[in-house]
Formats: C-alpha cells, sequence, structure tokens
C-alpha cells in the first residue's frame, strides 16, 4: 500500500489551474521505476505542470511530453529550473535506504525464499533480474 499525500497546486485561479490534475511526484517516480530502465525515454501525452518530467529526470530517464495549453510551458520550465540537484539526490538516496530495509526485514523471514538476484553497482540484492 502506497501512503501518498496529494499536492498543492500553485497556480493561479485562471482555466489552467482548472485543467490541471497536480499529483503526487511520488507516484510517477516509482511507476518509472517499476516500468523502465536507466537511460530509456518516458512519454507523458498530458504533461500538464511537468511532474512525470522531474520524476524522469530523477530517475536518469528521458523525457517527452505533450501538452495542448501552452500556458503550461512556463510552469514546466520553471519547475524543471527551480529544483535543485539535491532534491533528485534526496529521492534516490532514500528510495536505496527503503530499499536496504526492506532487504532486512526480507532475509530475517525464513518462511520467504532466498533473493536471488544481486545489483553489482549498489552492492546490495534486488527482487527482479532487470534491476540487476
Amino acid at each position: 500500500m502506497w501512503d501518498l499525500k496529494g499536492t498543492r497546486q500553485t497556480l493561479k485561479k485562471s482555466d489552467t489551474r482548472k485543467r490541471s490534475a497536480a499529483y503526487p511526484f511520488e507516484i510517477p517516480y516509482r511507476l518509472i521505476n517499476m516500468y523502465s530502465l536507466k537511460g530509456d525515454t518516458i512519454l507523458d501525452p498530458f504533461l500538464g505542470t511537468g511532474t512525470t518530467t522531474l520524476a524522469a529526470i530523477a530517475a536518469q530517464r528521458n523525457s517527452v511530453g505533450y501538452e495542448i495549453d501552452p500556458a503550461f510551458s512556463a510552469i514546466v520550465e520553471q519547475n524543471i529550473e527551480s529544483l535543485p540537484l539535491s532534491f533528485y539526490n534526496a529521492h534516490i538516496y532514500n528510495r536505496v535506504e527503503k530499499h536496504k530495509q526492506f532487504l532486512e526485514e526480507r532475509n530475517a523471514d525464513t518462511s520467504k525464499a532466498p533473493i536471488k538476484h544481486f545489483n553489482e553497482k549498489l552492492n546490495m540484492q534486488v527482487m527482479t533480474a532487470q534491476e540487476r
């Protein structure tokens, strides 16, 4: 179960705000990491404020987005340029730390089969061959 909080929209009251469907960064970030590999290209057919693009950057993926409302263009650019590298690094660090915690709990449960994959770059066990 994912415990995620909603995202406050900083858009001014306008038609653009009515069309925005802002959601937490963590949703596209997790999905991108689950279903793609480093270097892949992520397509966002409804770019909006660019949350999926930000998640793709953090996950070291390329991103292509389409948006019919030109008012979102400046918002996306501002969102990309305003986030410091530390924002992306924190998400990567937290993801690795959560995985380490998962491994401790999983390996302590003797009723579970041993984890058979290993990521040499991270020097840790991983659940799937894709994560290697």
